[in-house]
């Protein structure tokens, strides 16, 4: 099974990192897309932004 980790590692690494995960691709770029609106723009930036996909087992 593959899931889609949305991270962002502009002020912290590890697990405080993650946002968010999801089973779709779609469903991470959705997040992905609230998080980026919804957060201070001086803060994002676009570099430590990112969907990572893993397989994983079930």
């Amino acid at each position: 099974m593959k899931v889609f980790i949305v991270m962002d590692t502009t002020e912290n690494t590890g697990r405080e990192s993650i946002i968010g995960v999801f089973e779709s691709l779609a469903n991470a770029k959705s997040a992905l897309a609230d998080y980026v609106l919804n957060t201070e723009n001086d803060r994002i930036e676009p570099c430590y932004v990112d969907i990572v996909g893993i397989e994983v087992e079930e």
